[in-house]
């Protein structure tokens, strides 16, 4: 905002915010909650726009929403579109085939303004687990806002032209309209933030409340305070922002409610701010240094996030002052690009005198990115796609122990071995986080007598094409009962990214059980969950032997009580973690396989051992001789790809693990 509108207090803030920001992706412990830095950004943002629009309406009657996008057109894109294609010719010379194919892919969401959905999707997906933070990461809050403005100024202009037209009072209507779609948004966030908070961080829908929080401090008239009320909302303000900051950390659910305290800390000083300057705390945030963090904010944050993830990749995890001194040197393109790029365009008469011009920046700027981000993508060198009648997988060590050294074709590719899942995700089987229903979910013979049950969270859901193909090799009716993150284990466990307890995952568990003893009544479960879970007792993780022993127990009691029903009870066990990421090692070495192989485990976990060997007639089904063998875990077997990420198969492998898996089951025909 510029002229007699440009507010101290409020580039005070923004710079108070970035602050926050880079002090947290620095890394400094005691700085986990400067994430709130971007929900003062979206208060600031919501109070700015509107106002600036407002303020157009009540001179001219209307609102020019081509002047408007020429003018977000002009703020925004010709920054970010260089930062984008500067992460593109990056990550081309620094990451694998696999990650730049993945990249490539968010720096076009990031384009379009859609890249938070993107990592929303990606957020609560189970299979993503030891996927690298990208680079554009840092887009999604950009996103948010781009989405929020795509739709507010059409839509502010309706009602304000309405409350025009029936001789309400414009503002009064405006706050209503901003009320009301602020307080479900932000009961949207409250409920939605516990059930899902990877995907809720991310979205807009639980964010719009924050903008309209600014949107709605603007289209109120805010009384004018005196002197000493003002500084008191305003220490007040500071107060609950810094409380934040420090209290707050990366388990806690957000937004949700506890969003409020560093939002509502924005509003007061937004507040104070519209009577005074001449107070103690405005005059802070008025000072030179403040003032000037928020001139850069906008260049700062787009360059600081990559400069963290490619030196985190050159010189490995960085301690909380290397990342200061990342964050420190990513100042000086952001400097050059706030005078080189940012100022010039946004003061161009050129594009100012006529808004469409605009357009052009756009297309340009959008283009030439989106280009660099289609060249990044086919730049990946890929191995061909081996015919599946032509994958061995497991049943090729039958053959031979040796490492399979290289590759002429190879299935999945690597690049989209991570898309490699079962069937069951698609089929809706695989319950995901915030459900406990599931529906028929047969596969094989949907008429036979003879039913078996997986029964599993995602470590026994990716044995499925295994059992599918016994299932119509045997003519048996196979019901797939699986649930993302909930073990099969009686056992306590967190939600995930949450200190709630999983009570949803209990209550599934419940349900299955019952299930599969009153309706199913099968000839066999087959259970499968990962012993790599952190059970809990009264809210707190279980440490050490006494966190071994909780899955023992747990596990020994579900299949204890299947037994108890009369069916068979097979226990799969779960497979070895990797220590590196499969399909990247192959996608970077193909004619070197070897390299993209581990040590087996010591041993085994003996979990699964243990369990079965407490409940009469139960099965251990060890899958590890099919995945690891001459102590040695593989990348590649028989020309398939084994792992799709750190800790699960590819459907592709999966299937190959049949014979063996086969061989170990009890009779059930």
């Amino acid at each position: 905002m510029s002229g007699r509108w440009f507010r101290t207090d409020i580039e005070g803030i923004r710079g108070l915010a970035m602050i926050l920001v880079l002090v947290a992706h620095a890394g400094f412990g005691f700085a986990e909650g400067g994430y709130v830095g971007l929900d003062l950004f979206f208060v600031i943002s919501g109070f700015l726009i509107t106002a600036l629009l407002l303020r157009e309406f009540e001179r001219r009657g209307s609102i020019s929403i081509t002047k408007f996008y020429a003018r977000r057109i002009r703020r925004l894109l010709p920054a970010a579109a260089l930062v984008l294609v500067f992460i593109v010719i990056v990550s081309q010379i620094l990451f694998s085939p696999v990650r730049n194919e993945l990249i490539a892919g968010d720096v076009l969401a990031a384009v379009g303004y859609f890249v938070n959905w993107r990592l929303a999707g990606q957020s609560v997906d189970y299979f993503a687990q030891g996927f690298e933070a990208s680079p554009v990461q840092h887009f999604w809050s950009l996103a948010v806002e781009e989405q929020f403005y795509l739709v507010w100024p059409l839509a502010m202009l309706a009602i304000l032209l309405l409350a025009f037209r029936f001789g309400r009072p414009t503002r009064g209507a405006l706050a209503l309209v901003i009320g009301a779609v602020g307080l479900i948004s932000l009961v949207h966030s409250a409920q939605f933030t516990p059930e899902s908070p990877g995907q809720a961080y991310l979205s807009t829908l639980t964010r719009v409340w924050e903008l309209a929080l600014g949107a709605f401090l603007a289209a109120v008239r805010i009384p004018r305070l005196g002197d000493a009320p003002a500084a008191a909302l305003t220490w007040l303000g500071l107060a609950g922002i810094m409380a934040s900051f420090l209290i707050l950390d990366e388990a806690t659910p957000f937004p949700g409610a506890v969003a409020l305290v560093p939002t509502l800390g924005a509003a007061a000083i937004i507040i104070a701010g519209s009577s005074t300057t001449s107070t103690i705390p405005m005059r802070g945030l008025g000072s030179s240094p403040l003032q000037y963090m928020g001139r850069i904010s906008y260049c700062w944050y787009l360059w600081h996030w990559p400069f963290l993830i490619f030196a985190g990749a050159l010189f490995g995890p960085l301690s909380p002052w290397g990342g200061a001194l990342v964050v420190l040197a990513a100042w000086a393109p952001a400097e050059l690009t706030r005078r080189l790029v940012e100022q010039p365009v946004l003061r161009s008469d050129f594009l100012a005198v006529r808004p469409r011009r605009a357009l052009t920046v756009l297309g340009a700027a959008s283009g030439t990115t989106a280009l660099a981000a289609v060249i990044l993508a086919a730049a990946q060198p890929s191995l061909p796609l081996a015919p599946a009648s032509e994958v061995e997988g497991a049943q090729a060590l039958k053959r031979s122990k040796a490492v399979q050294s290289k590759a002429s074709a190879l299935r999945p590719e690597a690049a989209k071995a991570f898309e490699d899942r079962t069937s069951l995700v698609d089929d809706g089987c695989f319950v995901k986080l915030g459900a406990v229903e599931q529906g028929a979910c047969a596969y094989g013979d949907p008429d036979s007598e003879t039913t078996v049950v997986l029964f599993g969270d995602s470590h026994g859901e990716h044995y499925f094409p295994a059992l599918e193909f016994l299932a119509k090799r045997n003519g048996w009716r196979l019901v797939a009962l699986t649930k993302s993150f909930c073990s099969p284990a009686e056992v306590e466990q967190l939600r995930p990214g949450s200190d709630e307890p999983f009570t949803e995952c209990r209550d599934w568990r419940e349900r299955t059980v019952r299930r599969i003893l009153d309706e199913e009544r099968p000839r066999l479960v087959v259970v499968g969950g990962s012993v790599s879970i952190d059970p809990v007792a009264d809210g707190e993780p279980i440490e050490g032997e006494g966190a071994r022993r909780a899955l023992v127990d747990g596990f020994e009691a579900t299949l204890r009580r299947l037994r108890a029903g009369g069916t068979q009870v097979a226990l799969l066990t779960d497979v070895p973690k990797s220590p590196i990421d499969v399909p990247e090692c192959v996608a970077e070495h193909p004619q070197d396989l070897t390299r993209c192989t581990f040590p087996a485990p010591g041993g085994t976990s003996g979990i699964e051992e243990q369990a079965a060997a407490g409940v009469d007639g139960a099965h251990v089904v060890d899958t590890r001789p099919g995945i690891c063998a001459a102590h040695l875990c593989r990348g590649v077997i028989g020309d398939a790809i084994v792992y799709r990420d750190r800790g699960h198969l590819t459907a592709t492998f999966a299937a190959t693990l049949a014979p063996l898996i086969d061989a170990q089951l009890p009779r059930v025909n």
